[in-house]
């Protein structure tokens, strides 16, 4: 159009012109702009992208370009400190769960294990490399099978008898979704030690009104037997008779309150360093002597010496209760095997007699609990005052084979 404008109007011609190369001009401006700030935006996406807190850009002579860079300096540095926050609050909070004396367990969201600290690998007995990736219903072990079967956020499992641990199930909210971790503590010691002190003030109080008791009815009736000689013949038979076995029963009853009183009479060990392979074989003749003719006793003992820092006379007493208890555990042909282990050191007695039944473990070292049916329930009491006075870690339990296994370790 301005082309017909040549020959007539050449002054518009010009005009149109220049107008044309001026827009042209401005409309290279307006891109160059445009595209500074695209590639402005382009490279701060890149950044931000890749993770790049640390990199700022310079102030410009633009004013618009500058003020995007001051927001986009700003935005960096506050990201920065945060992350940093972020960093260093998770490094603490790492810090503190792998130093806690409580175990605790985390769980991703579809409540699979993703770590375990320290103390909880200690209290369960596992490495967290064998529970990874795994359901607590997934993993063999007592107390993961407790946890799995927990009816409520908070909940005390007995393990064997020998454990008592206090499990508490909690969530918490990340990234808007829902996270669990479980909370071990064990509280065997501080369970055990109230037990004890209950028990113990019922037995000093049971043996003492019953030792004063039995002396002076056992002193009477036997003066009481000075009058026989006054009765007639077959009257003073039959008068003997029935003062004696009062006398014995009495003589019973004192036995029965000595054998409780014993257990809270335990003295500290008097440790010194001995071969427990030695201590196990002096053991011998006693253990033959307690050995029924049906069941055969296999000794594999370690070929190693295996020295130890015990009291000998209160072991001799454990392991005399054990290989009492895996007799009568058997009640037809069976086998008792008495192993030792170095590095650690190990003590494995084992029968396969009836096993523990499952609903039995938790009271198995209960005190007065007994499965025989004239037991006091102090044999295995005693054991576990023994081994706990010698800080000595034990388990007793029924394995897959069936094979019951009393298990310590020095």
């Amino acid at each position: 159009m301005v082309i017909f404008l040549f020959k007539e109007r050449n002054v518009c011609f010009l005009i149109a012109e220049i107008g044309f190369v001026i827009s042209v001009t401005l409309s290279v401006l307006i891109f160059r702009r445009i595209a500074k700030y695209m590639n402005l935006i382009s490279v701060e996406t890149e950044f931000i992208k890749e993770n790049d807190f640390n990199t700022k850009f310079v102030s410009l002579k633009n004013n618009e370009l500058n003020s995007m860079v001051q927001v986009y300096n700003e935005m960096i540095d506050k990201l920065r400190r945060e992350r940093l926050l972020q960093k260093e609050q998770f490094h603490f909070l790492d810090k503190i769960i792998k130093a806690s004396p409580s175990g605790i367990i985390l769980m991703d969201l579809d409540q699979k294990i993703i770590s375990m600290n320290p103390m909880a690998e200690q209290i369960t007995g596992l490495r967290v490399d064998e529970v990874i990736g795994r359901r607590t219903d997934e993993v063999r072990n007592t107390i993961f099978r407790g946890i799995s079967n927990m009816d409520k956020k908070d909940s005390i499992l007995a393990i064997s008898g020998i454990k008592t641990i206090r499990c508490q199930k909690s969530h918490f909210i990340d990234r808007s979704y829902v996270r669990y971790f479980i909370f071990l503590e064990e509280i065997s010691n501080v369970t055990i030690d109230s037990e004890k002190k209950a028990y113990e003030k019922v037995i000093r109080m049971m043996s003492h009104e019953v030792n004063n008791s039995i002396g002076p009815i056992n002193s009477i009736l036997e003066s009481s037997l000075y009058y026989g000689k006054y009765l007639r013949e077959d009257d003073r038979k039959e008068f003997e008779n029935v003062v004696a076995v009062a006398i014995n029963r009495n003589k019973h009853l004192n036995q029965f309150t000595s054998n409780f009183a014993d257990v809270v009479k335990i003295p500290s060990p008097n440790r010194s360093y001995c071969n427990l392979n030695e201590l196990l074989l002096n053991q011998k003749p006693l253990f033959e002597s307690i050995n029924a003719s049906f069941i055969k006793v296999v000794w594999e003992l370690c070929e190693t010496d295996l020295i130890v820092f015990i009291d000998e006379g209160q072991i001799e007493q454990v392991l005399h209760n054990i290989f009492k208890n895996a007799v009568e555990a058997i009640n037809s042909n069976g086998i008792i095997s008495i192993k030792t282990f170095d590095n650690p050191i190990r003590l494995i007695i084992s029968d396969n007699g009836r096993g523990i039944p499952e609903h039995l473990k938790s009271q198995l070292f209960s005190p007065f609990f007994s499965t025989k049916k004239n037991g006091q329930g102090i044999g295995l009491m005693l054991v576990r005052e023994i081994l706990r006075n010698h800080r000595l870690k034990f388990s007793l339990e029924t394995n897959k084979e069936n094979v019951t296994e009393f298990i310590i370790k020095m």
